[in-house]
Parts: structure tokens; C-alpha cells; sequence
């Protein structure tokens, strides 16, 4: 059993995740560990303005920037994953 499993505040089964969204990560568990958890909608996507074009070449220029962002914000070591 990993030690996820053992402490119940961390189970990936808990019912009550409630920062966690649909197909992304949650922050409840990776927050604690040090990690900065970013969820980017792409254009047309979520809440954000735009046409979606999936698997663009606009959308990849987007992602980048984004990560680039992150990297040089004050709580950021600079190391994406």
C-alpha cells in the first residue's frame, strides 16, 4: 500500500476533491508536495475567448507561453513537469 493510500486526507478515491476539475490534476495532493498545479484553457476552450483549434499551431505557441509564464513567476523554481 503507498503511503497515498495509508493517510485518508490524501486517498485518490476521496469524494470531497473540491478543487479538483475534470481531467486535471489535483491540488490537494500535489500542492503539499510542493508543486504549483496550472490549468489553461485554450482558445475557445472553458472560459477563454476564441475558435479552438486543437492540435494547432497556435494552440501549441499558446501552451508555451504559458509555461514560459510560469517559470518566471516569484514562486517558481523554473522546472515544469
Amino acid at each position: 500500500m503507498e503511503a497515498d493510500e495509508r493517510d485518508p486526507s490524501r486517498r485518490a478515491d476521496r469524494l470531497d476533491q473540491q478543487y479538483q476539475c475534470w481531467e486535471v490534476v489535483d491540488p490537494e495532493k500535489w500542492v503539499p508536495d510542493g508543486y504549483v498545479c496550472i490549468r489553461v484553457d485554450s482558445r475557445g476552450a472553458g472560459r477563454s475567448p476564441g475558435v479552438i483549434d486543437i492540435w494547432s499551431l497556435q494552440e501549441a505557441l499558446d501552451l508555451k507561453q504559458c509555461v514560459e509564464w510560469a517559470g518566471v513567476q516569484p514562486w517558481s523554481n523554473g522546472k515544469s513537469a
